[in-house]
């Protein structure tokens, strides 16, 4: 068996990306298994399962993460400013701006997108037309509450939403239309008191 540092040798394929990708952001896989990866410069790359590239595009401003619809037709990149979004039928690209993202995004099987946003620590809904149609949770320590979101997940129907916190250092789960359904914590701050329930 190879050690760690010699694996570069026994990779079955290996595939220089196209020029001017920098370091990966995140990445998706879409319908008929291609990938799509989002970079901290702005680019992001549609590659067949074997790597061929098949598209490179460019946004106007580095990417901080990158989601996907349920039904794997629409690629969402979440940048500083903005949220892309990519059509991977038609290739048909749109972009919303946004008040100031951090702390990730996830696509929920209503076709609606969930960003975390900085200034007023909650999460804001995005409806699939682009357009901000709601919050889930508010800002506070409260269950259900959010300080500073540091990653989203859903689960594989994307009927639920995680979203983990780190400044209340728990992770809540809402469902796709925003109740909360279960909060996680640390035993640590349950024995020093600092869970609110």
């Amino acid at each position: 068996m190879p050690s760690s540092h010699d694996t570069r040798s026994s990779v079955a394929s290996r595939r220089a990306l196209p020029e001017g990708y920098s370091a990966p952001a995140g990445c998706v896989v879409a319908a008929g298994d291609h990938v799509y990866l989002a970079d901290d410069r702005g680019a992001v790359v549609s590659l067949t399962p074997d790597g061929q590239t098949i598209e490179t595009r460019s946004l106007p401003e580095p990417a901080s993460s990158i989601s996907i619809s349920p039904d794997k037709t629409r690629i969402y990149v979440l940048s500083i400013t903005h949220l892309f979004a990519i059509d991977t039928r038609s290739g048909r690209f749109t972009s919303s701006p946004l008040a100031a993202p951090s702390g990730g995004i996830a696509a929920l099987a209503t076709g609606r997108v969930v960003v975390g946003n900085r200034l007023s620590s909650r999460l804001d809904v995005y409806c699939p037309d682009g357009s901000l149609c709601g919050q889930v949770g508010g800002s506070g320590d409260w269950p259900g509450q959010v300080q500073e979101v540091e990653g989203m997940a859903t689960n594989a129907g994307s009927q639920q939403l995680y979203v983990a916190d780190s400044v209340n250092r728990v992770v809540n789960r809402f469902t796709a239309d925003g109740h909360l359904t279960a909060l996680y914590w640390s035993v640590e701050d349950e024995e020093q008191g600092e869970v609110k329930r």
